[in-house]
């Protein structure tokens, strides 16, 4: 996963029954309806099953009059979990958790009122994938992205649903870049590393454009190219530096430089 990819990954779970759903939500199924009481909150509610022509139980829900009211479950054919929620008058309230078809656990996120407040949780295969705290429904707050070993790709910090402040990507357990973010948009440095941790190139941003020097460097630390930019537009052509730090012609080319880029990001 490349650091852009990573700061656009921003997974939601979406309500698995809409607001003021029935209970026979699934019109492929024959349903068979069975009814209890039940009670949220000190307030009754009627319990709904739904199965199909076998009798296995599809859903499970809690309604008050033609609104869920109170837990909610769905189930696949096999009895595996597929959903899990609380509904307060129609709307999300509490946890909820959705599963793939196997029954395994996907996504782990909370709710209030309708809108995801709190810590949500996104797994694949049985790893945690991504760990993103949610304010008022937007991302807020700490986020951490994972691969499939288990290794954090990326630590982001979010305000209402944009990254803000410093954003720091891995690739194989080693950072690789190290970005400053405004409302969503680079602005600042932004430095990357190679697989040595060695700093291949610092770039400065404003607004998302280039503004500013473009720095890079050979192995040792000396200047290889240096560039200027004003709103994403060359001031200048770049002046360049051999391996020993004498200037080149303008126009030279540092052979280096394409080998240098490419150990970033392959580690």
């Amino acid at each position: 996963m490349t650091p852009a990819s990573v700061a656009q990954a921003q997974p939601q779970p979406q309500p698995a029954v809409p607001v003021g759903a029935t209970a026979n939500a699934n019109p492929t199924a024959t349903a068979t309806v069975n009814q209890s009481t039940a009670s949220t909150a000190s307030i009754a509610s009627t319990v709904v099953e739904e199965r199909d022509a076998q009798g296995r139980l599809l859903a499970s829900m809690a309604m008050r009059g033609d609104v869920l009211h109170g837990e909610m479950r769905r189930f696949g054919p096999k009895g595996q979990p597929l959903m899990s929620a609380t509904y307060v008058d129609g709307q999300l309230d509490g946890l909820l958790r959705l599963h793939d078809d196997n029954g395994a656990l996907v996504q782990e996120a909370s709710y209030r009122l309708g809108r995801q407040e709190g810590l949500t949780r996104t797994w694949q295969n049985g790893r945690c994938l991504a760990e993103q705290n949610f304010v008022a429904g937007l991302p807020d707050g700490a986020s951490v992205m994972y691969d499939q070993a288990g290794q954090v790709t990326a630590q982001l910090r979010m305000r209402a649903g944009q990254i803000e402040g410093l954003a720091t990507f891995f690739h194989e357990g080693r950072v690789v870049r190290r970005s400053q973010y405004r409302q969503g948009l680079l602005d600042g440095e932004s430095t990357d590393y190679d697989g040595a941790g060695t700093v291949v190139q610092v770039m400065s941003y404003r607004a998302n454009l280039l503004h500013g020097p473009v720095r890079r460097y050979w192995p040792d630390g000396r200047m290889m190219e240096e560039q200027s930019y004003q709103k994403g537009k060359p001031l200048a052509p770049p002046e360049r530096f051999d391996a020993e730090g004498r200037r080149l012609a303008p126009g030279a080319a540092t052979p280096s430089l394409l080998v240098r880029l490419e150990s970033l990001f392959k580690g």
